[in-house]
């Protein structure tokens, strides 16, 4: 999974630009059990594939990337996070999904802090 062609991208990578979900879905999972985390492997760049994802414009890839836990956070040597370049490439419903995504996790974060805070 972490093997890498001339141009430095990963089957997984490749999967995540050209759309095949279904061969991302099982890739990650298969990178989750093998304890690489493969979803959030960067190139040379800092590009994950969930960034390649948000670049090619392939929804269901940031989806499956995210479910198998893929790093919203993540940034590229330039700062750029996923939603950074889905909204560069004005991909609107790539957005409006991390954004729903960001929004969730935050609640998530506010519950356990809350539930933290009251246990002691």
């Amino acid at each position: 999974l972490q093997v890498r062609n001339d141009q430095t991208r990963t089957c997984l990578d490749l999967s995540s630009m050209l759309g095949h979900h279904e061969l991302v879905k099982l890739l990650a999972e298969k990178g989750n059990s093998m304890m690489t985390n493969a979803t959030n492997l960067t190139n040379g760049m800092g590009y994950s594939p969930l960034h390649l994802a948000c670049a090619w414009n392939q929804l269901e890839v940031v989806r499956n990337l995210i479910i198998n836990g893929a790093d919203i956070q993540l940034k590229t040597l330039h700062g750029e996070k996923p939603i950074d370049i889905a909204k560069r490439y004005q991909f609107e419903q790539i957005v409006e999904y991390l954004e729903w995504i960001g929004k969730e996790n935050r609640k998530k974060f506010e519950k356990k802090q809350t539930d933290f805070f009251f246990c002691k």
